[in-house]
């Protein structure tokens, strides 16, 4: 079965290139399997990064890496679509592995996932086992609960031990699989097309399981793990702009009963919150998404 596994960079060389190194340390390639494919997407880099992972890749010894330039930072959504749209068209996939640049999977993670979709066939999506960056503890079973009238997520089964989660069931289906590692069946893409590129950053994982056909389920794959260095919530100006206006966005096209509620209740508990911890540049970036978002409708 043919994998493209697909990366996007914005100005962290340091982190792409560690998952590119973890990458080809991947019991398929180190086997010199050639069904496996990397795409490396640099989203418009203004520091040099792109160069610098181009020339990694250039003096990597796996030669089937691809390199894609984006000429604009268009988002997540935007910049996976080119990988994922280059595979499709270039590479003929059969599941198209999404990985964040500061994930880095274990050399049987791709295998667990592989033999988990051949025995599941049902699922669309898998989701791995997210563990912090020490490779420790759970950050999450795959993906997480979301609450839409609260526009809050709860990650599955977050900070079991790796031992206590190889025991361990989810205690519900999930409602979606983090974007930090998703595994796609290529078909579902075909299917349904690529991530919805209005939303720039967040929420594009939860609109694409919300457009999954009938009778596709996602799952989570517990052997299959996968630390994840900026585990941590991204505390930015930008991260609290966009996760806003995205989950406005999102409510709005799935959830339109409860919007207002969730709309009025987000705002005033970002207020207080960031008034309480001092994050006063971040109400400055809450304040100005939903000016945009209300105002620009």
């Amino acid at each position: 079965m043919n994998v493209s596994i697909c990366i996007l960079n914005w100005e962290a060389e340091s982190l792409t290139v560690c998952c590119l190194k973890q990458l080809l340390q991947l019991k398929e390639i180190e086997g010199h399997a050639d069904n496996i494919s990397i795409i490396v997407v640099d989203n418009n880099s203004q520091d040099g990064s792109d160069y610098s992972i181009h020339k990694f890749i250039e003096n990597a010894s796996y030669e089937k890496i691809h390199f894609l330039r984006n000429t604009t930072n268009s988002g997540y959504a935007a910049g996976n679509n080119l990988a994922i749209r280059y595979a499709l068209e270039h590479l003929s996939p059969d599941f198209v592995w999404i990985l964040n640049n500061d994930t880095l999977p274990t050399a049987d993670s791709l295998t667990q996932l592989l033999e988990a979709a051949k025995k599941q066939p049902s699922v669309a999506i898998f989701g791995s086992t997210l563990l912090d960056e020490n490779g420790l503890v759970v950050e999450c079973a795959g993906g997480s609960y979301y609450s839409p009238c609260l526009s809050t997520y709860k990650h599955a089964l977050k900070g079991l031990t790796i031992e206590e989660a190889a025991h361990a069931e989810l205690p519900k289906p999930l409602d979606y699989i983090e974007g930090a590692a998703m595994f796609v069946r290529a078909e579902v893409f075909r299917t349904i097309g690529l991530f919805n590129e209005e939303y720039f950053l967040y929420f594009e994982e939860l609109d694409l399981i919300r457009r999954l056909p009938s009778g596709s389920h996602i799952d989570w794959c517990k052997k299959s793990f996968v630390r994840h260095i900026g585990g941590a919530s991204m505390e930015s100006k930008v991260a609290e702009y966009h996760s806003n206006v995205s989950a406005l966005m999102y409510t709005r096209k799935y959830h339109p009963y409860c919007f207002p509620f969730m709309a009025v209740f987000r705002f005033t508990a970002k207020l207080f919150r960031n008034i309480l911890t001092g994050s006063w540049s971040l109400n400055e970036a809450l304040v100005s998404s939903y000016k945009h978002y209300f105002l620009s409708r």
